[in-house]
């Protein structure tokens, strides 16, 4: 049988010493079932903390009662609940060894002790910092499920005679669901951090896809246009996309001078940017073109580098700027900036810099793309002219020798009518050679400006086909236009026409015996599709896949062998596709698509139509 305890009866309870008994066991019990019904109940750890031990202050009729955590990498006890000390309570810290805690703490041993001063073990310096006088000390070690002490609870000064034998049990009993608790709190905090890790892993997951899609849909881009205006448009957009910015430009710098110009840019002021440059130094981004060192800056307004007076002139207002340096063979030739951070995250951070490096990678991989193309067609234009002027000049020979003998005639023939025949045919010789001269010298040149104009298609093709019926009538050509689309699109009339009486001569010089050419224009999204058909004998295959070069040819008495070249240059400034599909013996189908609204070209290759 349990010991009883041995304490002096309460002059102030007159009921039988069997009722008090049983009311103390009924507390007892009630406070174990409402410390159970909190654990199941909350996860609120120094609320359900708290409550143990105001319950085991209550039950133990103690003066104070103190819950120790075990600091491990400090090896200290501090008090993680402390009753009984009111408003004055504060932390205190006891080294394990320390005082009768520590010892409990070190040997994992309950110890219950009548007068705490006459203990060897005892620490009076608490004691003495807080003003208490301690008397009699019940002290019990907490445990975890793998048994390891991590923690101490203790109960002072038991208001009645001493701790006893039971109350050891009772302060275990609620040590444990402390224990219990302090687990369960760890346990949470623990799923709680991998949660939180788990989230974080899967937003670094998700940028880091984001990232590579950006880079992939970049490098598509590159690959997919052959103008560096539109790459870097691309390049521009894909860079505000995967780092959240208000606004952003990519500046590079002209060969002359040094100054950088703005190549593209977004957000605010955009069309004033287009004409703005800035000096060697000038501005922040002028520093990193200058020095080749990128900046992140989340102050641009007290940056001594900032260019106040330019962004005030332009009314553009930056908070934040990123801006890394664009290198070509570890030569900077411009820089390319996003201002303004946007998105979860309102500031540039160091972490993004890796992400705009390898996009201004992909802008001087552009930049080296577009100068090898310039100087590749600068040195091999000039030397296709060398190579193929005497073809030029054998096909100018045919005109040349009917212009010779209808002078010749002119000179001898009497007839005015017969005068007015030679003369016109003689102006129609010249007027070929001027054409094919004319073709000669925009390929040579390399020709790119365009003189856009919005156009209806019936219009256009009105005129086309007069000119067109009245030679193709001569050569027992019957001409078909089928308009499925007639309204507008914006084109270089002029350029566009040249095309299409390309692919018409082309097209009668196929058919010798005469035929039918089809035109047929239609529309499919925002796409004007134009397709011209022919009942030749085809196109030879030992030309097909070299069709469009410049100067070939199969065979034909009068061209310079640039038409098909040249037809294909236009629609590709027009930013549009031209293909072919022939069968051998029924004919040649050429189909065009061009965009409705035009092509998206800068103001050095655009111009007003005369």
């Amino acid at each position: 049988m349990p010991r009883k305890a041995i304490n002096s009866p309460s002059t102030s309870d007159s009921r039988p010493p069997h009722d008090r008994e049983i009311e103390r066991v009924r507390r007892r019990l009630a406070a174990v079932q409402e410390i159970g019904r909190a654990l199941g109940s909350t996860l609120n750890l120094d609320r359900l903390l708290t409550l143990i031990m105001s319950k085991v202050t209550d039950l133990m009729n103690a003066e104070r009662s103190t819950l120790y955590l075990l600091d491990e990498d400090s090896g200290e006890l501090w008090s993680k609940i402390a009753q009984g000390m009111g408003k004055k309570a504060t932390t205190i810290r006891i080294p394990v060894g320390t005082g009768l805690s520590g010892w409990v703490a070190q040997h994992g041993r309950t110890l219950n002790i009548k007068d705490a001063h006459r203990d060897p073990r005892f620490d009076e310096a608490t004691d003495r910092e807080t003003g208490f006088r301690t008397r009699s000390v019940l002290c019990q070690p907490l445990r975890d499920s793998r048994g390891r002490t991590i923690g101490v609870i203790q109960v002072l000064n038991r208001k009645e005679g001493y701790f006893t034998v039971e109350d050891e049990e009772l302060l275990a009993a609620l040590g444990a669901q402390a224990a219990i608790s302090l687990q369960n709190s760890e346990l949470y905090r623990t799923v709680q951090r991998r949660n939180i890790e788990l989230v974080e892993a899967q937003r670094s997951l998700e940028a880091q896809l984001a990232d590579r899609e950006t880079l992939l849909e970049i490098e598509e881009a590159v690959g997919a246009n052959h103008l560096l205006e539109p790459i870097l448009e691309a390049v521009l957009d894909g860079a505000m996309r995967a780092i959240p910015s208000e606004a952003g430009s990519i500046l590079l710098k002209e060969a002359r001078t040094g100054s950088l110009v703005f190549r593209t840019a977004r957000g605010a002021s955009v069309e004033a940017l287009r004409s703005r440059t800035l000096e060697p130094g000038e501005g922040i981004v002028g520093w990193v073109a200058q020095n080749g060192e990128s900046v992140v800056s989340n102050s641009v307004v007290t940056d001594p580098r900032h260019a106040r007076e330019v962004a005030d002139s332009l009314e553009i207002h930056v908070e934040t700027m990123l801006c890394v340096p664009i290198f070509v063979d570890s030569e900077v030739i411009g820089a390319i900036q996003l201002l303004n951070r946007r998105g979860r995250i309102p500031r540039y951070e160091t972490s993004d810099l890796p992400l705009l490096k390898l996009i201004a990678g992909q802008v001087a991989r552009a930049v080296q793309a577009q100068s090898a193309r310039d100087a590749w067609m600068k040195e091999n234009r000039l030397a296709t002219i060398g190579q193929s002027i005497s073809a030029v000049l054998h096909d100018f020979r045919t005109p040349m020798t009917i212009i010779k003998g209808y002078t010749q005639l002119l000179a001898r023939e009497e007839s005015a009518e017969e005068r007015n025949e030679y003369t016109g045919s003689i102006l129609t010789q010249i007027t070929h050679l001027d054409t094919m001269m004319r073709e000669v010298l925009a390929f040579a040149r390399g020709e790119r400006r365009l003189f856009l104009q919005k156009i209806h298609l019936h219009g256009f093709f009105d005129e086309v086909t007069e000119t067109l019926g009245s030679e193709f009538s001569q050569r027992a050509v019957n001409l078909e236009l089928h308009l499925d689309y007639r309204n507008e699109i914006a084109i270089d009339v002029d350029k566009m026409r040249r095309v299409l009486f390309n692919l018409a001569h082309n097209a009668a010089d196929a058919m010798p015996e005469g035929g039918i050419f089809r035109i047929h224009v239609s529309r499919e999204d925002d796409t004007v599709i134009l397709t011209f058909s022919d009942t030749g004998n085809g196109i030879p295959e030992s030309i097909q896949a070299d069709l469009f070069d410049p100067f070939v040819t199969s065979g034909k008495k009068d061209g310079t062998g640039l038409g098909l070249a040249i037809a294909q240059q236009i629609v590709e400034q027009h930013e549009g596709t031209i293909g072919f599909e022939t069968i051998a013996g029924e004919g040649t189908t050429f189909t065009i698509r061009l965009p409705v609204a035009g092509p998206s070209i800068t103001e050095e290759d655009a111009g007003t139509h005369p």
